[in-house]
C-alpha cells in the first residue's frame, strides 16, 4: 500500500484512513458495513464490541490477522481505542472506518490518534451528538 500511495501522491495515514473508509463505503463492500451494523442500534452501541471484532473476523477468514482491540468508556463519555501492534498502519484504516460508521449511524463524532509507538496505538473517540442526523437505513433481513 505504500506504492499506491505514493504514485497517489498522498501521505501513508491519509491514504489508510480512505482505504479504511472504502471497505465500508464502497459499492461493492456492503456486506462488511451489514456485519458491522449488527453491532448494535447506535453508534455507541456499535463500539462497545469492538473488543470482539478479531476474533469475529478470525471466525469468518481464519488467515486474516487484525490486531488485537480494546475499547475504553471513560466518565466523560469518550471512547479510547487501543490498537496491538500487530499489524502496522492498522490504526488509520480503523479511524476510517469509524469515520465512516459514524456517518452511518448518523453520529457527529470527533476521532484523534493520540497515540502510535511499538506498544500499539491508541484512537480517541469523542461522540459529540449522537442523533446530528438521520444516517443510514438499515434492515436486519435485508440488504437497503
Amino acid at each position: 500500500m505504500i506504492r499506491e500511495a505514493a504514485a497517489l501522491q498522498r501521505p501513508k495515514k491519509e491514504f489508510l484512513e480512505d482505504f479504511g473508509t472504502s471497505l465500508v463505503t464502497a459499492p461493492g463492500t456492503q456486506g462488511i458495513r451489514r456485519l458491522l451494523r449488527f453491532c448494535g442500534m447506535d453508534f455507541v452501541d456499535f463500539m462497545d464490541p469492538l473488543d470482539d471484532l478479531s476474533g469475529r473476523v478470525k471466525l469468518a477468514v481464519p488467515e486474516f490477522i487484525l490486531p488485537k482491540v480494546e475499547t475504553k468508556l471513560s466518565r466523560s463519555g469518550a471512547f479510547t481505542i487501543f490498537i496491538g501492534p500487530e499489524v502496522r498502519g492498522m490504526s488509520f484504516v480503523l479511524v476510517g472506518i469509524l469515520r465512516a460508521m459514524a456517518d452511518d449511524y448518523g453520529s457527529l463524532v470527533h476521532i484523534d490518534q493520540i497515540k502510535q509507538d511499538d506498544a500499539g496505538d491508541e484512537i480517541a473517540v469523542t461522540i459529540l451528538d449522537l442523533d446530528f442526523d438521520d444516517g443510514r437505513d438499515f434492515l436486519l433481513a435485508g440488504a437497503v
